[in-house]
């Protein structure tokens, strides 16, 4: 009997394969210095209640109550780093608190 002839398939190659590699995106974040001093006077702005951002309910005006924030203005003037610690919350979340209650402060109360 005759069989086939079984015969390995080469593929001609020109070089090395080279696969790219995705690096990391690195992107610049900004962190502003400390404030000096309260960049909202409370005076200036009565009647603005800390329960006007979203999210901050009966619980966290408490702790912001016992650390001597009882206004939207002194909630603005903060350092989300101080604030994060205050409410025992993330500093992303404490920053948009206080982005919140800056971009709130900019616009009239209804």
């Amino acid at each position: 009997t005759i069989g086939p002839t079984v015969r390995p398939t080469v593929r001609p190659t020109i070089g090395p394969t080279v696969r790219p590699t995705v690096l990391p995106t690195i992107r610049p974040t900004f962190r502003p210095g400390p404030i000096d001093g309260p960049i909202f006077r409370p005076q200036d702005f009565p009647g603005r209640e800390v329960t006007e951002v979203t999210g901050i309910g009966d619980g966290f005006e408490r702790r912001l109550t016992e650390n001597k924030v009882e206004n939207l203005a002194s909630l603005a003037s903060m350092q989300p780093e101080e604030l994060a610690k205050t409410l025992e919350v993330s500093e992303v979340r404490a920053m948009a608190f206080v982005d919140q209650a800056r971009e709130l402060l900019k616009q009239p109360k209804e």
